[in-house]
C-alpha cells in the first residue's frame, strides 16, 4: 500500500468515486431486472482498506452500501480483491462491520482470483472496477477472460462493463527504461522484467516504436493504441476516456476509460454522463 495514500482521499479519486455512486445503482437497476434471480455481480480489483484515514467511504464501502440500499429489488454480490496483506484484514474487518454479507473478499493478486470470480458471475450482468496504484490486469487476461463474456453463446450477450484507470505517470516511468541502460546485471535484469511487464499490460511490443519516435504526443499514442485493442473484442463496444489530473490545469496523471456495449445515447440517458 502506497504511503499515506489512504490518509484522505485525493482530488483524483473524487471523480471516480463520484462515477461509482451515479452509476453503479443505474447499472444494477437496469442489468439486474432481466437477471437469473435479479442478481449481479461487481468486482473491485484492486480494493484497498474500503475506507480512508479520515473516515471517508472508499470504493468498496460505497459498493457495499449501495448493494444494501438495493437488497429488496435485486441481488447483487460484491467481489472485492486487495494485495497488500494489512490492507485486505482491514478491508475485512471494515465490510463486516458494515453488516451486509453478500461480498467475498480475496487477498493476492487480481489475476489469481479472476478465474473464479467470473466462475461464479457466469450467465450474470457484471461491473467491473479496476483501479490499481500502477498497472491493472494483462490485456490478454483482461480481453480474452472479461470482456469476451459480453458476446455470449449463440449471439447473447451478457451484460459487462468495466471502469479502469490508465496511468499515465506509471506508463511514463517504465516505459523510459526502454532509454536507458545499466552495467549493473541486477538493475539490467530488473529493466527487462520491468519492460516485459509492459508488454503484457499494453499487449505486446507495439508500442516500444512508438515511444522510441519520441513524438511529443507519445503517451496519448500509446493510450489511443491500448484502447482500440480492448474494443477489438467482439463488436459492438463503446469505450469513453477521460483524463484526470490531481490539480486544476495539471497534467493528467491518468486516464479513466468506461467500456461497454451500450449505445453512447443509452449510457448517457442511464446516468454516466
Amino acid at each position: 500500500m502506497a504511503s499515506g495514500f489512504f490518509d484522505r482521499r485525493q482530488a483524483a479519486a473524487v471523480l471516480k468515486h463520484g462515477v461509482l455512486q451515479r452509476y453503479l445503482p443505474v447499472f444494477i437497476g437496469k442489468t439486474g431486472s432481466r437477471s437469473l434471480g435479479k442478481r449481479v455481480v461487481y468486482i473491485d480489483g484492486y480494493a484497498g482498506p474500503g475506507m480512508y484515514r479520515d473516515g471517508t467511504p472508499g470504493s468498496p464501502e460505497l459498493a457495499l452500501r449501495t448493494a444494501i440500499q438495493l437488497a429488496e429489488m435485486r441481488e447483487a454480490w460484491c467481489f472485492f480483491v486487495e494485495r497488500d496483506r494489512s490492507s485486505y484484514e482491514t478491508l475485512r474487518s471494515h465490510l463486516e462491520r458494515i453488516g451486509h454479507d453478500r461480498w467475498t473478499a480475496y487477498r493476492g493478486r487480481v489475476e489469481d482470483h479472476l478465474d473464479e470470480m467470473l466462475s461464479k458471475a457466469a450467465g450474470l450482468p457484471l461491473f467491473a472496477f479496476l483501479d490499481p496504484f500502477g498497472m491493472v490486469l494483462p490485456l490478454d487476461m483482461l480481453t480474452g477472460r472479461m470482456l469476451v463474456r459480453a458476446s455470449g453463446r449463440g449471439g447473447r450477450r451478457t451484460p459487462t462493463e468495466v471502469l479502469l484507470t490508465f496511468s499515465m505517470w506509471a506508463v511514463k516511468r517504465q516505459a523510459g527504461l526502454l532509454d536507458k541502460t545499466f552495467p549493473n546485471p541486477t538493475r539490467a535484469k530488473a529493466r527487462v522484467t520491468t519492460l516485459a511487464k509492459l508488454d503484457n499490460f499494453l499487449g505486446g511490443e507495439w508500442w516500444r516504436p512508438v515511444w522510441r519516435s519520441g513524438a511529443e504526443d507519445r503517451i496519448e499514442l500509446i493510450l489511443d493504441g491500448y484502447v482500440d485493442r480492448l474494443r477489438r473484442v467482439g463488436a459492438g463496444w463503446t469505450s469513453w476516456t477521460v483524463p484526470v489530473a490531481d490539480r486544476w490545469g495539471g497534467q493528467p496523471e491518468y486516464c479513466l476509460i468506461f467500456l461497454t456495449q451500450e449505445e453512447s445515447s443509452r449510457v448517457v440517458d442511464r446516468g454516466l454522463a
